[in-house]
């Protein structure tokens, strides 16, 4: 969708599979916002995909966001380039327009996703990158959803990927050295046990000799300071009614596999759809007495959700101390080694 001033610039457009079966609504063709959106077949329900841009130079507020996300429907993945800013999605700060997303979102319980990375690279070395594209959801659980960041493009604006999934998606935890059990008092007398002060700092290989040396001392000591805890293995009992159902399923399975009648493929579906139902009505039972189990006097019914409303922590990226200044570095392999990399005006060697 071209701009509505006609110009060169801005627009949205959206690439889909000629194999996914969707069409096409009404552009939403505003010189503040513009979106291209179309609505495909969910799991559950239609859910609308649209393209946002909203250009720089117009200052936005709430009710003007709200008058695009109205016309999405109830579920829908709104993403581009908002032009806004705030802690709440990644960005290193909050911009007047980022107040004003924030206050719909809040207000009609929108969830506001992104890979906490910026995505936008200014050609002005003097200026700091920061995030501007991200996706606003209604109706989809961030649970079932994977954002990733793409440096295959030389753009100035880093594609994002949004994958969904029909299931739970894995999130990979991040690997500390350090627990909420760990004695830092030890940490500290191990650290001044082991580090000294006589050292020589003459060339650049003492000090890469120097801090590495001070690393592997420091993950001595927060891994002496740290126990092993072992977690008991937590195993899932399932009810007897439950086992006998999948008893029943799997012999109705093996009869339908060697005889396939239609009476036997009958049986099977009737043994299969008996234990989904099963395992729906166990699973809600569980979840019913998981809620009933908080109380508001000792504030046990904060705790799941805690972590859910709060601001993504942006991951800056890191340029190395070189004249004329490197690119900045975005992964965390090029993050290493913009942080390895020695600076171009090392010491001189007396």
């Amino acid at each position: 969708m071209s701009h509505p001033d006609g110009t060169a610039h801005g627009g949205t457009a959206i690439l889909i599979k000629s194999t996914i079966a969707y069409y096409e609504l009404l552009k939403y063709t505003e010189a503040e916002i513009q979106a291209t959106s179309i609505k495909i077949s969910g799991p559950l329900n239609d859910i609308t995909i649209a393209a946002v841009y909203c250009p720089p130079k117009h200052n936005l507020k709430a009710n003007q966001f709200e008058k695009l996300f109205h016309t999405l429907g109830k579920t829908f993945i709104a993403g581009g380039d908002f032009n806004s800013k705030s802690t709440l999605w990644g960005s290193r700060l909050k911009t007047t327009k980022g107040r004003e997303l924030e206050k719909i979102l809040q207000a009609q319980n929108y969830t506001p996703l992104s890979a906490g990375t910026p995505t936008y690279w200014p050609t002005d070395v003097k200026k700091i990158p920061d995030l501007l594209d991200f996706f606003v959801t209604s109706g989809i659980s961030p649970s079932y959803t994977d954002i990733k960041p793409s440096y295959d493009l030389s753009s100035d604006h880093t594609p994002t990927i949004m994958t969904i999934s029909y299931s739970l998606a894995p999130h990979i935890t991040t690997t500390r050295l350090h627990t909420s059990i760990t004695d830092w008092n030890q940490y500290k007398t191990v650290v001044r046990d082991k580090l000294t002060t006589k050292m020589k700092l003459k060339t650049r290989e003492d000090i890469e000799v120097a801090t590495s040396e001070l690393i592997d001392i420091l993950q001595y000591a927060v891994k002496t300071a740290t126990p092993v805890k072992n977690r008991p293995k937590q195993v899932k009992y399932l009810p007897s009614y439950i086992k006998q159902l999948v008893a029943q399923k799997r012999r109705a399975r093996a009869r339908w596999q060697k005889m396939h009648t239609p009476e036997d493929r009958r049986h099977f579906n009737n043994a299969n759809n008996k234990l989904i139902g099963a395992l729906h009505e166990m699973n809600n039972d569980t979840f019913t007495a998981y809620i009933a189990s908080f109380r508001c006097e000792d504030q046990t019914i904060w705790r799941p959700i805690k972590s859910r409303k709060k601001p993504r922590t942006p991951h800056p990226p890191i340029r190395a101390n070189t004249n004329p200044p490197s690119p900045w570095a975005k992964s965390d392999t090029e993050k290493n080694q913009s942080i390895c990399q020695p600076p171009n005006r090392g010491v001189q060697a007396p």
